[in-house]
C-alpha cells in the first residue's frame, strides 16, 4: 500500500459504503489500491457514513489485532506459514499497517468527526442521540490504538496537520473518558432528533448505547491499574463506571453479519481462505476440559482427526486441530465486543481490589449465572464460588479469560493480572509497531528501535 498521510485523509473524504466492500478477501487486503478509485464517491449522506464507520469497527474488533491477541493468549494458535511466526511473537512494523490506517482511512476518525460535525449543524434534522452514537463509536475504534499502540495521533490527527503529533497515551485515554462523557450526555438528552436508519449495533436505542459507553469507560479505567502508581483510584473509578454499565445479555454490543459471503464474520471467512494457518489453542481447550466447561464445544469444533476437540500447543504445525465451532460461531455469527459477562468481571475485579471480596464473589457468581443463560446451560452447571484471596482473584482472571473469547480485551487483561499462565511468557509483545505507512508520512513517528517495549499503562512485563 502506498503511504497515506493525514493531509490526503482529510481531503479525500472517501468512505465504504457497504459492508460488503470491507469484509472480503479474508477480512485482508480490503484496501489494497482503494486511494486510486477513480469512481470514488465525493459527497455521502450521514446514514452512509454512519454504516462506514460501524463496519469499520466490526472489522477492527475481529481483525489481525484480535487474531494476534487471541493467538498471543492461547485461545488460538497459529501453526502455519506467517501465522507461525506470529505464535513465536515475531512482528515487524507492517503486520498490523492495515489495521493502523483503517482507524484513520474512510470509514475511521475522520468521517466519524464528519458525522458529529453534521449533527451539530443546524440546518440539519440529526441531534444529539445520533452525535452520542458516533461518539461512542469513536471511542471503540480510537481505544483500540490508545491499548496496544499507546503515544498516537489524535488531538491533530483530524486537524490541518500534515504530520500530526502524537498524543502521550495518558492523554489519549484522557480524551476518551472526556469524549464518552459527552456522548453520555447527548444520548441522554430529552430531545432525541433524527435516529440513524441503520443502527446496526442497538437499533437505535440510545439506554443500550448509554449502558455501553459506561462499560467502556470502565474497561478503560482498568487499563490503568497497573499504569499510574493508583490502582484503587482507577478501580473505583471503573466500579463507578460499571455500575451503570451493560445490565443485561440484551444490552451487549456484537458486531454485523450475515451469510452472505462478503458479509461473513472475519473469523469465518479467514478460515475458508486460510484454514491451516490457526487452530483452537491448547491452553484454553485444556482449561475447558479440565473444568468440564460446556463451553470447549460452543466455541471449538471437533478435530478433523478425530470426534473430539483439539488444541494446537506453541509450535506445534497444523495437523487437523479444532477451528471454531460453526453452530455458534459460523459465518453470520455475531461476536461480543462490550458485553454484559465483561461489565460483571470488571466489578468483580475492581471490588476485589478495593478490599470487597464478598461483593467480588457475588459478581463473580452473577457472570457465571450469565454465562450458563447465554449459552443455554442448566443451571448451576458452572458452579459457585466461596473462594477468598488470591485464589477469588485467580477465578475473577480466568472467567473473563473463557468469557471474553475472541476478544482482544484478554491481551489487556493479561499484562495487567498476568493470567493466563501461558507455554512461555518470553517475548510476549507489550505493544504493536507503528504503521511503516505512518511512519514513511509522518517524521514524528519513531523507527522501531526507537520505539519503547512497552505502554506506560503496561510498565511490569509478566515473568
Amino acid at each position: 500500500m502506498k503511504a497515506i498521510t493525514m493531509n490526503w485523509i482529510k481531503n479525500t473524504g472517501l468512505v465504504l459504503l457497504f459492508p460488503a466492500l470491507i469484509f472480503v478477501s479474508g477480512c485482508e487486503s480490503e484496501l489494497e489500491g482503494f486511494e486510486d478509485n477513480p469512481n470514488a464517491a465525493t459527497s455521502v449522506s450521514i446514514d452512509q457514513l454512519f454504516t462506514a464507520t460501524q463496519v469499520k469497527t466490526f472489522f477492527l474488533h475481529e481483525s489481525y489485532i484480535a487474531r494476534s491477541a487471541c493467538i498471543w493468549m492461547e485461545q488460538m494458535m497459529g501453526t502455519d506459514r506467517q501465522y507461525s511466526s506470529l505464535a513465536a511473537y515475531s512482528i515487524t512494523e507492517s503486520d498490523h499497517s492495515t489495521e493502523w490506517n483503517m482507524v484513520y482511512l474512510g470509514g475511521g476518525l475522520v468521517d466519524i468527526q464528519k458525522i458529529q460535525a453534521l449533527c451539530d449543524d443546524a440546518s440539519t434534522p440529526q441531534g444529539a442521540h445520533y452525535k452520542g452514537m458516533a461518539q461512542v463509536v469513536e471511542a471503540l475504534m480510537m481505544h483500540y490504538v490508545a491499548a496496544f499502540w499507546g503515544d498516537a495521533p489524535y488531538s491533530e490527527a483530524a486537524g490541518t496537520a500534515t504530520e500530526p503529533a502524537l498524543d502521550d497515551q495518558a492523554a489519549l485515554y484522557a480524551s476518551l473518558q472526556t469524549l464518552l462523557d459527552d456522548a453520555i450526555t447527548n444520548l441522554g438528552n430529552s430531545t432525541a432528533g433524527t435516529l440513524p436508519e441503520n443502527d446496526m449495533i442497538f437499533g437505535g436505542d440510545a439506554a443500550k448505547w448509554i449502558a455501553a459507553a459506561y462499560t467502556l469507560k470502565a474497561r478503560l479505567y482498568m487499563h490503568w491499574v497497573e499504569g499510574d502508581g493508583a490502582a484503587t483510584t482507577n478501580a473505583a473509578l471503573a466500579k463507578a463506571a460499571a455500575a451503570n454499565g451493560i445490565a443485561a445479555a440484551s444490552g451487549t454490543a456484537k458486531t454485523y453479519h450475515t451469510s452472505v459471503a462478503t458479509e461473513t464474520t472475519c473469523w469465518y471467512q479467514f478460515y475458508i481462505s486460510r484454514d491451516s494457518y490457526m487452530t483452537a489453542g491448547a491452553t484454553l481447550v485444556n482449561l475447558l476440559k479440565a473444568n468440564n466447561d460446556p463451553r470447549e464445544t460452543m466455541y471449538y469444533g471437533n478435530a478433523t482427526t478425530g470426534d473430539t476437540v483439539k488444541g494446537a500447543a506453541r509450535g506445534e504445525n497444523y495437523d487437523g486441530h479444532s477451528y471454531l465451532s460453526s453452530t455458534y460461531f459460523g459465518g453470520d455469527a455475531s461476536i461480543d465486543i462490550l458485553s454484559y459477562e465483561e461489565n460483571l468481571l470488571i466489578l468483580a475485579e475492581a471490588e476485589y481490589l478495593l478490599g470487597n471480596e464478598a461483593t467480588a464473589l457475588g459478581y463473580l457468581n452473577s457472570a457465571r449465572d450469565a454465562a450458563e443463560t447465554k449459552w443455554s446451560m442448566s443451571a448451576d452447571t458452572l458452579g459457585n464460588s466461596t473462594s477468598t484471596g488470591a485464589t477469588l482473584m485467580g477465578e475473577i482472571s480466568e472467567e473473563k479469560y473463557i468469557a471474553l473469547f475472541l476478544n482482544s480485551e484478554v491481551w489487556n487483561d493479561w499484562k495487567r493480572n498476568c493470567y493466563p499462565a501461558l507455554s512461555t511468557n518470553s517475548g510476549v509483545p507489550g505493544r504493536f509497531y507503528y504503521s511503516d505507512d505512518e511512519r514513511n508520512a509522518n517524521s514524528n513517528i519513531p523507527i522501531p528501535d526507537n520505539q519503547p517495549a512497552r505502554n506506560d499503562n503496561d510498565p511490569n512485563a509478566c515473568s
